[in-house]
């Protein structure tokens, strides 16, 4: 076994005095492995970190908003009828309808009772027309030949006037009774489904009662409060990510920008047209981020970010090893990636992993980082 030259008990050879202080901690750790291997330059690596370079990516700008399911159009479905019970309602809550669909069936007897008794009146009223312009047609005959005096003319051409104008109140009359028991049958108006019934059978209605309410075309839209400083960047046509938390994400398309903005609140409404296979009700709650542009922008991955002082800040590598905190501006957030707005150049490398453990000035040993995510997308919050 070889002796080792002890620091304290020993001298040290002369042959060993010309190597130098790395050589010499190496021939020392060859005998208790104790010692710390130093740099050339005498510092020692903090970390041994990655970096990544400053890439230029696609930055989705997004506007997030929050809102309420609600229907395109909430459709209110009542009777012109009053006084009338139903008899039969063969649709129920949630059901899909057709338009013309029959939704209510109110008690005919009585309303097709008066619109017999109106067709009489109709017909009444035709037979008297019919003989009083036959009187009027003898009578002018008979006033030409001076058989009858001309007020004895006149006035069977006034009775001829009076019966067309009973004839025609009597087929209005007629024509009110038909569309009462028209109406006595509630139908959908446009297709869609029920999201509300308010009438059971048996029910005496009245006029202008709700009995249902009808999701017109079953289609749904997100209302969306936005605030006011972001509106100007909404526009129609849009693409919207709404996100539920039991539901993946969904796009929709902006339908309209709201013209006003709301003086107490400072929000303004987005509406968000919904597909059709949404999974989404009325009344829910959703989160929506709206993409507003694309940009061609620098970006790091989140890991590199660290906050000293409540600011943003990146580690950049600089000459020799050593890295240098920079403080940084940072734009969107998308998928662990953040945009770098300024701060930074492209071509400059940052700690990637490793980076809350530095100090300003330290110096690093690198390892390759993994730049797999460089084509990566990137939307803004």
């Amino acid at each position: 076994m070889r002796e080792c030259v002890g620091t304290g008990t020993k001298r040290t050879p002369s042959g060993l005095g010309g190597l130098s202080g790395l050589a010499l901690l190496i021939a020392l750790a060859s005998c208790d492995g104790s010692a710390t291997v130093s740099e050339p330059d005498g510092v020692t690596p903090a970390l041994t970190v990655t970096t990544i370079p400053v890439g230029q990516r696609e930055i989705h700008h997004n506007v997030i908003a929050t809102g309420t399911i609600v229907p395109w159009q909430d459709l209110s479905i009542g009777t012109e009828i009053s006084g009338l019970k139903v008899v039969d309602v063969p649709v129920d809550e949630g059901d899909q309808v057709k338009a013309g669909q029959l939704l209510a069936q109110i008690d005919q007897t009585v309303v097709a009772a008066q619109l017999r008794h109106a067709e009489a009146v109709v017909r009444e009223a035709e037979a008297n027309l019919k003989f009083a312009e036959t009187d009027n047609a003898r009578a002018k005959e008979l006033v030409a030949k001076g058989n009858i005096s001309s007020q004895t003319a006149d006035d069977r051409e006034t009775k001829a006037f009076a019966a067309e104008a009973r004839l025609a109140m009597a087929r209005a009359e007629r024509d009110q009774m038909k569309a009462r028991v028209v109406a006595s049958s509630v139908v959908a108006p446009d297709d869609g489904y029920i999201s509300k019934r308010s009438v059971l059978i048996g029910d005496v209605v009245a006029a202008g009662r709700e009995l249902f309410r009808m999701v017109r075309d079953g289609r749904l839209e997100l209302n969306a409060d936005v605030p006011e400083t972001d509106i100007g960047l909404i526009e129609e046509g849009q693409q919207v990510r709404i996100m539920r938390d039991h539901l993946g994400p969904i796009t929709g398309t902006v339908r309209l920008v709201g013209p006003t903005v709301d003086p107490t609140t400072r929000l303004g409404t987005v509406h968000v047209a919904l597909p059709p296979d949404s999974g989404l009700k009325p009344g829910m709650f959703a989160r929506a981020e709206i993409l507003t542009s694309r940009a061609i922008a620098a970006a790091v991955p989140e890991s590199a970010l660290v906050f000293r002082d409540n600011k943003a800040s990146v580690f950049v590598v600089i000459k020799k090893d050593y890295v240098e905190l920079r403080e940084v501006v940072t734009g969107g957030r998308q998928e662990g990636w953040v945009e770098i707005v300024s701060g930074l150049g492209r071509g400059d490398h940052v700690v990637n992993t490793g980076a809350g453990f530095l100090h300003d000035g330290d110096r690093v040993l690198i390892t390759v980082a993994d730049s797999g995510a460089e084509n990566a997308s990137i939307r803004s919050e």
